[in-house]
């Protein structure tokens, strides 16, 4: 057996390193160093990625919804004149004097200073020529009725813009171009949008966007004031009573409230109609001349059709004209409720549904319908495009048949 001491002289050792202290720590920064460098330039590298993959990925944001300005200041009622009592202790009226008209045309013109700055004047143009001339021929009124930070909103008439090329006339002498932005041609309004951009920082500040009022308060001899062109005149002013409260006005799937006025009607007339704080009431219609009086839509039932306008909503589209029921067809009791068509535009979804006028809508999707606002809130429930199952019924006057028709909404002004 052979010994382990004999092969001692072939046995390997592993001696601890002699190297000097100050060599571990230079070796030790280098390898701090490194890391430090290698950390960062892996979070620049991850940065960069990440920034690449949210350009690249990053989900479209939809803009907030544009809505109308409503005033918390209440519309006011003109207040009762104070009663005196004579030497009987018997009530004597109070007569309205020449201090008390003076008064009130100082409120006026206060009232004419303030709106001013909400209203333009709006001129459209087809060639240079014309719109050198912008200031003397066409011109129109237009109202401030909403500012999206990017963009002033103003509301007008749609059927006297012979062009989309528009100049706006801003109180202060300021004129610049804008554009077209929406339209409803059943409603005759139509947006223009300047963009902010090209306005000075001062006008900015003193333009004011238009508040919207309240109408459920107003009652015959409600004081109202008519601004823009009420005669037709730029910058003319007017005012008079509500002589007639809320009469209805039918357009396609829609139906408008129409208020009359003492003040008389104008051809050429065309603004806005406001109470005495400024608040906005209505639009001056001037598609009835039944009547010899200046009468205006209610602004509660166009602030719906006015949004829609401003957010750019697909709003689907049936094509009819509709009213409430008439006496005669309630008075068959097979008749629980519906809307009464007056008219079918032609092509439209109801037309090649075959809904006729005369017809009874009931319901749509199972849904009652009440009335035509009711009918008008209901399809736009539904996407362009969908097909909706409508009960309509026939011959409503004597002997009325249910039947069942398949709608395909499309969009307006498709």
């Amino acid at each position: 057996m052979i010994e382990d001491e004999e092969f001692s002289f072939i046995e390997e050792k592993f001696m601890e390193s002699k190297k000097p202290r100050r060599e571990k720590v230079a070796l030790m920064k280098k390898a701090t160093l490194c890391g430090i460098c290698f950390g960062l330039s892996a979070g620049v590298a991850f940065s960069v990625v990440q920034s690449v993959k949210t350009v690249a990925f990053k989900p479209h944001k939809t803009s907030e919804r544009i809505t109308l300005q409503v005033s918390e200041h209440p519309t006011t009622e003109p207040k009762a004149e104070k009663t005196e009592k004579n030497k009987n202790g018997k009530n004597q009226e109070r007569n309205f004097g020449f201090d008390d008209m003076q008064k009130f045309y100082m409120q006026l013109d206060t009232l004419k200073e303030q709106c001013e700055k909400s209203i333009v004047g709006i001129s459209d143009y087809s060639s240079e020529s014309d719109k050198q001339q912008y200031n003397t021929q066409h011109q129109m009124t237009g109202t401030i009725i909403a500012n999206t930070g990017t963009n002033f909103m103003i509301l007008t008439n749609y059927n006297r813009l012979m062009s989309e090329k528009v100049i706006v006339h801003f109180f202060d002498g300021t004129y610049i171009e804008g554009k077209l932005y929406g339209k409803d041609t059943r409603t005759d309004l139509a947006i223009i949008s300047v963009s902010l951009k090209k306005l000075d920082a001062k006008l900015k500040k003193q333009v004011k966007v238009v508040s919207f009022g309240d109408l459920n308060t107003l009652s015959v001899g409600s004081l109202v004031f008519a601004l823009g062109g009420p005669n037709g005149e730029m910058h003319s002013v007017e005012y008079g009573y509500i002589s007639g409260l809320k009469s209805k006005k039918s357009v396609e799937d829609y139906q408008l409230d129409v208020y009359t006025t003492s003040m008389g009607y104008h051809s050429d007339g065309n603004g806005i109609i406001c109470d005495a704080h400024g608040q906005l009431l209505g639009v001056i219609s001037r598609q009835d001349t039944s009547t010899e009086n200046c009468t205006f839509y209610g602004i509660d039932t166009l602030r719906q059709l006015v949004e829609g306008i401003l957010n750019k909503e697909k709003l689907s589209y049936v094509g009819i004209t509709a009213e409430e029921i008439p006496e005669k067809i309630l008075a068959n009791h097979s008749v629980r409720g519906g809307i009464y068509v007056t008219a079918v535009a032609e092509n439209s979804p109801a037309y090649k549904a075959g809904i006729l006028v005369g017809d009874v809508i009931s319901t749509v999707e199972g849904e009652e319908i009440t009335s035509v606002l009711g009918f008008y809130n209901c399809i736009q429930k539904y996407e362009v495009g969908d097909k909706i199952t409508v009960s309509i019924l026939k011959n409503p006057f004597q002997n009325p048949t249910k039947k069942e028709k398949i709608l395909k909404l499309k969009a307006r002004d498709e």
